[in-house]
């Protein structure tokens, strides 16, 4: 009897080091996932950017409709793409 809640106890004690090694990265290294969201900003930023200039150049009313019917729809696919793997 003793021997069966040792090996409980210790089987508990290994699943919770090795579930608490694992961390909220899910075996990602934390420099891994930084870069990786820094990469993700320098994408919005450069999508903003182009979006920004576009509307500046816009002269009417139809010039702005397409700039936001162009950008609006490559939000759409880039959050439908990062959306997939889950």
């Amino acid at each position: 009897m003793k021997a069966a809640v040792i090996a409980v106890i210790v089987t508990g004690l290994c699943v919770t080091v090795y579930l608490a090694g694992e961390g909220k990265g899910g075996g990602q290294s934390f420099e891994a996932k930084k870069a990786e969201v820094l990469h993700s900003i320098a994408q919005r930023i450069a999508h903003n950017s182009a979006e920004m200039t576009c509307v500046q150049a816009a002269s009417s009313y139809d010039a702005l409709e397409t700039c936001r019917e162009k950008f609006r729809v490559a939000v759409k696919n880039d959050r439908e793409a990062r959306n997939q793997g889950f």
